[in-house]
């Protein structure tokens, strides 16, 4: 429509833009001669919203015959229209974002109440099993507590044979002590991506902190007497002092021993990513992988220190695998 008056002429938007339009089809080769005199609002369809404009009286507005005009009212619609759909789009994902950190952080809508899962651990010097048991704060996040038992070897530990008797049995020489950590633990475990199917794997992380007991068993042998050839074995105490290769047949029980046992106060630490494979979401197979560190107030005698190079050690800084086995209770 265009609203006329004594004075001036006030077009809508549609109708502007199709003044700038017809003012470029004037000099085109091909443009209509019929569509010049009938006006705009008679022109084939492709016009769009332009349609039905009398390209005279629009011709009487001198401010748009400028074709940059049209181009930026265009620029600046597209624009627009963009931006509002960005807009939708951005404020809609947001809005799922918090609805899905709720759902995460609120414990009341978390499916499971606890986990427990045991299993077997390697690492660099020694090998042992582990239980935890994890309740869930949140979907993501398990309050765990747990204990490991492992065996803890020296690196200079060499087993050895007595050369003269094929039964002899096996020795580690110089070792003074065997022994075997026991860790409680507490600590936590957070979900860092989400099995979203069966066939998927869960990705955690794992921190625990705790006291390190240090226990430490003398190491008993089998002593030939007297020199060779022996005429008879006992069993003692190792002496680095006393016994040598030439006189040890072979280790005895490990048992023996065992209530000489000292205790070595100390700390733990571990940090570790867990990989759970489980098949349902009610069982948990899990493969973990990470450092620890036991920490002791002193050196810890497993080995004599035959040479005095202070080979014994107080931290023991280790890599681990462990294999776990266990089951999520449902709420």
């Amino acid at each position: 429509m265009i609203y006329r008056s004594e004075r001036s002429i006030v077009p809508d938007a549609d109708q502007t833009i199709h003044l700038v339009k017809s003012q470029r089809n004037r000099s085109h080769p091909h443009h209509w001669p019929h569509v010049q005199e009938r006006g705009a609002r008679h022109a084939h369809k492709g016009d769009g919203l332009w349609d039905g404009v009398d390209r005279w009286e629009m011709h009487r507005l001198p401010h748009f015959h400028n074709p940059r005009f049209l181009r930026s009212f265009e620029l600046l619609f597209s624009m627009l229209r963009h931006l509002s759909l960005f807009l939708f789009l951005g404020l809609g994902c947001a809005a799922m974002a918090q609805e899905s950190q709720s759902i995460y952080d609120d414990a009341s809508r978390t499916l499971y109440a606890h986990e427990m899962y045991g299993g077997a651990l390697v690492h660099g010097d020694g090998w042992g099993i582990t239980f935890q048991y994890g309740k869930y704060v949140t979907a993501k996040n398990r309050n765990m507590v747990g204990i490991d038992i492992v065996s803890m070897k020296h690196p200079k530990e060499i087993k050895s044979f007595n050369p003269n008797y094929q039964d002899a049995r096996g020795y580690f020489y110089g070792k003074l002590n065997s022994m075997i950590i026991v860790r409680p633990t507490i600590g936590r475990k957070h979900r860092i991506a989400e099995k979203i199917r069966k066939s998927a794997v869960e990705v955690n992380y794992v921190w625990g902190i705790g006291p390190s007991l240090g226990l430490l068993k003398p190491v008993y042998l089998q002593i030939g007497k007297p020199d060779y050839p022996y005429q008879t074995i006992v069993t003692e105490r190792y002496d680095p002092n006393v016994h040598f290769a030439d006189n040890i047949f072979g280790r005895a029980s490990w048992f023996k021993g065992v209530g000489e046992m000292k205790v070595y106060p100390g700390l733990f630490g571990r940090f570790a990513f867990n990989f759970e494979y489980a098949g349902n979401n009610a069982g948990i197979r899990a493969l973990e992988a990470g450092v620890s560190m036991d920490a002791y107030g002193k050196k810890l005698p497993i080995m004599a220190d035959l040479e005095d190079e202070g080979i014994n050690k107080q931290f023991f800084l280790e890599l681990y695998i462990a294999v776990h086995f266990g089951a999520k209770k449902i709420r």
